[in-house]
């Protein structure tokens, strides 16, 4: 069935009032071919908010695929919540998007909308799925997701007025998909900026700004249910303090978190990312290519994960100012030569070792003097082959979508055979030789390869140690 169209428009925050103001009900602001042209003025044409357009009775309602056109001047007040919820569950989503008064099927952003008061009235997005375009929201209170809804914003703006105030997504099953979106906070906030429960969040090239103070944290407090939050390209420097923080550090309460951030802009050197223990297999916090906007040059580097078995990131920069590194390493572009830094918890243990994916390496696997793996490792633990070890997966030559894995883990996981010692490699601290540390190398050979980008995967189950990985892996 082909999308109707609906049609708001209002400016009664404005006291310059236009005509086409409207104050339609029905299906009078409903057409089966979307108008173009300058703006209908008839104002029985157009509803005067997107919720009477949602909540409307004695008309057609908006079902999934219909488009909710709204003028770019409209800018409304209002003191009961933005119901953004079609009736009914959808199987996609209805849009509401921002068009030109002159040309009413034209994208132009600017419509805003805005609700005041207390906690009864916010920016609620509820059960079926919506899609917005180009819309400012203004908020008293919560950007509400609720229970089994799926938003999704992108080219908007989301304004939160009071300090307790949050993107809100409670309820199971939610989920926010925001691409190109600004959130902001016109007050200081001393707590978190997500309440979440059970719920995701999913974010491309957003940002997070505060017209006064800075925004404290992420994620804080129980998030009573777990979390989803996946970030690509935002700008984080806004917020201050650790991005997750507070949310239980307890194995019976909120299980599930997972935080991925890629090439985010983050406020501080080194980036706070996670300040407490994780105590659960299915808690894992994971951040590259992420850095302060005053050292930019690092995030061609950086890396930071977090689960139950420990702590890996890199070791820091090229010698002037400290950080551990094999000298023989390839240096980044600003010169720089780093290791991942591996700090195993008290959880880690052969049954639960901390595990890590090292960045890519493009070997070419039909070279046959190209068909061996090494890795290098600094540690002032005496390590074994059996409770430190790396796994490379490969496609091979002639199925390329079966991957072959191979191990350096002996079949006997319970023996104490020595890692093979590194005679060849210089490594150092702050420019000066280490010589208080284990130097060792692993290798696996490969067979039957193709040219491809190998998973190294690096395994260790020692509890509390710190030991040091180059991360360059040499192809021989």
């Amino acid at each position: 069935m082909a999308a109707a169209h609906y049609y708001v428009r209002n400016n009664s925050n404005d006291e310059n009032t236009f005509v086409g103001t409207g104050v339609g009900t029905g299906d009078l602001c409903r057409e089966t071919v979307a108008r173009t042209g300058t703006w209908d003025t008839n104002t029985a044409h157009s509803f005067p908010s997107v919720t009477d357009c949602m909540d409307q009775t004695g008309g057609t309602s908006p079902v999934a695929g219909d488009i909710i056109h709204v003028g770019d001047d409209h800018d409304i007040i209002t003191a009961t919540e933005i119901h953004l919820a079609p009736a009914g569950e959808m199987a996609a989503p209805v849009l509401i998007v921002s068009t030109s008064i002159t040309n009413q099927d034209e994208y132009a952003p600017g419509a805003r909308e805005e609700a005041t008061g207390s906690s009864t009235n916010v920016t609620a997005v509820n059960y079926s799925s919506v899609s917005t375009r180009g819309v400012r929201f203004e908020a008293g209170h919560d950007f509400k997701v609720s229970v089994g809804a799926t938003a999704f914003l992108e080219d908007c703006t989301v304004t939160l007025d009071t300090n307790g105030s949050y993107i809100s997504i409670t309820q199971d099953n939610g989920v926010l998909i925001a691409t190109d979106v600004d959130f902001v906070w016109t007050a200081g906030r001393s707590a978190h900026l997500f309440q979440m429960g059970a719920s995701a969040v999913d974010l491309t090239r957003c940002t997070f700004t505060a017209t006064t103070g800075a925004l404290a944290r992420a994620y804080g407090a129980a998030a009573n249910g777990g979390l989803t939050h996946i970030s690509r390209e935002c700008d984080f420097s806004n917020i201050t303090g650790y991005f997750l923080e507070d949310t239980g550090a307890n194995i019976t309460q909120d299980d599930n978190i997972h935080i991925e951030l890629y090439d985010c802009v983050m406020a501080s050197d080194p980036p706070l990312f996670a300040n407490e223990d994780f105590t659960s297999p299915a808690q894992y916090f994971f951040a590259v290519n992420c850095a302060s906007a005053s050292v930019p040059e690092k995030s061609e580097y950086q890396f930071f994960q977090k689960t139950m078995g420990g702590v890996v990131e890199d070791s820091g920069d090229d010698g002037t100012s400290g950080g551990i590194y094999r000298d023989e390493s390839t240096a980044f572009t600003n010169g720089n030569k780093v290791s991942y830094k591996c700090v195993t918890s008290e959880h880690c243990n052969l049954g639960a070792p901390v595990i890590f994916t090292m960045r890519p390496l493009f070997a070419d696997l039909t070279d046959s003097d190209k068909d061996e793996i090494t890795i290098y490792i600094a540690s002032a633990t005496a390590l074994t082959q059996e409770n430190t070890w790396i796994e490379v997966s490969y496609p091979g030559d002639v199925n390329k979508h079966v991957w072959e894995t191979v191990t350096s883990r002996p079949v006997d996981i319970l023996g104490s055979t020595a890692l093979t010692s590194d005679g060849d490699s210089t490594w150092q601290d702050a420019g000066v030789d280490l010589t208080t540390e284990n130097e060792y190398k692993i290798t696996v050979a490969m067979t039957d390869g193709d040219g491809c980008v190998p998973n190294v995967r690096v395994h260790c189950g020692v509890p509390s140690i710190t030991f040091y990985v180059d991360t360059t892996a040499e192809l021989s």
